[in-house]
């Protein structure tokens, strides 16, 4: 174990019965970073956050906080502290026994309560709500409070499980930026579990990547969408169309040629040490808003032009989503995003240009904008 690290996990593995949960999971967090545990449902990113928090103990492997082997302690012998999804306030209790509670159990001097309480409410923005009811509590004041009840006892890290999960959209999204400011006041370890991408993005200085119990990829935010490691991430992390291709040479310049669908040229950037031969299949990652539509095929030499059919268009408010059908042996639909779209359904800016579904339409790609990945595996 390295002194470098707030959290370290070793080797972690978990089942239930028979269920593989967590399969060799290994993750350094650093002190002051807000660290996000992103994945779909049972992907194993909440065991990995109670296993952090002493309530799961894992089948085998290690847990150190602060350079300390912690793994069989218990949570009250690890200074973490958790906010649930759904806040375990007591009811019977006003706002300020709610929020004194853990320090009432280490009896501590009520002058030493009052201030930290006081202090702790603050910085969540509830001065003055001390004598109020939970039950008086809108849903984003009573996270407030859970978030202030786990912050006076000044952790070093601070467990979220999806603690926005209940809230409507516009608080949440608010909520997201008012956690990211107290953790950047209190410089403290956030480790945060969602399975919201945006929040992910909002929020975090570190993403890890959940799938099947494993970690697919860790790395800040814009890493992680920008250069995905899997077909999965690039998928999960944002909207991605996923389309098959075929290395066909390697070129200088840390370039390849690829047969896109098997049946378009096309050269695009590439890393030192590509996962696939030439002659191989891989799998190519186009993100939406890197497709521009035309009413016909672009007159530059650099970029790829292909025809599609019109499927659909759904009216997003501020952007509206594309379904196209390439005319191509490609039997996947492909999607791209239009920003201007007027308010009476005619695309001012984005290339429909009038067109109906049905219609033809044309999508551009730059080979700059397209990801290589490894072949999707089976599992």
């Amino acid at each position: 174990m390295t002194g470098s690290y707030l959290l370290e996990l070793k080797n972690i593995h978990k089942s239930f019965d028979s269920h593989r949960v967590l399969n060799d999971v290994s993750l350094q967090i650093r002190e002051g970073e807000f660290l996000t545990l992103l994945g779909p449902s049972g992907c194993g990113k909440t065991t990995t956050l109670r296993i952090i928090g002493g309530f799961e103990q894992p089948d085998s492997g290690e847990v150190y906080l602060n350079g300390a082997r912690v793994t069989h302690l218990p949570p009250y012998r690890r200074n973490v502290h958790t906010v649930f999804q759904h806040y375990a306030l007591f009811p019977h209790y006003n706002v300020f026994e709610n929020v004194a509670f853990s320090m009432r159990l280490k009896t501590l001097p009520p002058q030493t309560i009052e201030k930290e309480v006081k202090d702790a409410l603050s910085l969540v923005a509830l001065s003055g709500f001390e004598k109020r009811k939970v039950s008086q509590l809108s849903g984003g004041q009573q996270q407030r409070i859970a978030l202030a009840r786990s912050l006076v006892g000044k952790p070093s890290l601070l467990l979220l499980d999806e603690p926005l999960g209940a809230l409507d959209l516009k608080l949440r999204e608010s909520m997201q930026l008012e956690l990211k400011k107290i953790q950047q006041k209190l410089k403290m370890t956030f480790v945060y579990v969602t399975h919201d991408q945006q929040e992910a993005l909002t929020m975090s200085d570190r993403i890890v990547v959940f799938n099947h119990g494993r970690i697919e990829q860790c790395g800040p935010a814009r890493e992680i969408y920008e250069k995905p490691a899997s077909s999965f991430v690039a998928d999960f992390l944002g909207n991605a169309n996923i389309l098959a291709a075929t290395l066909l040479e390697i070129l200088p310049g840390s370039r390849a040629e690829i047969l896109l669908e098997g049946e378009i040229k096309l050269k695009v950037p590439c890393a030192e040490a590509l996962p696939v031969a030439a002659g191989q299949r891989l799998c190519v990652a186009i993100r939406p808003e890197k497709i521009q539509l035309h009413s016909g095929p672009s007159q530059d030499a650099s970029k790829v032009s292909l025809p599609c059919v019109l499927n659909d268009v759904v009216y997003l408010g501020s952007s509206a989503r594309v379904l196209l059908s390439p005319f191509s042996g490609c039997a996947k639909t492909i999607q791209a995003t239009v920003v201007k779209y007027g308010r009476s359904g005619a695309d001012s800016a984005g290339g429909l240009n009038g067109t109906a579904p049905g219609g033809t339409i044309w999508a551009q790609l730059d080979g700059d904008d397209i990801l290589l990945l490894p072949p999707e595996s089976d599992s």
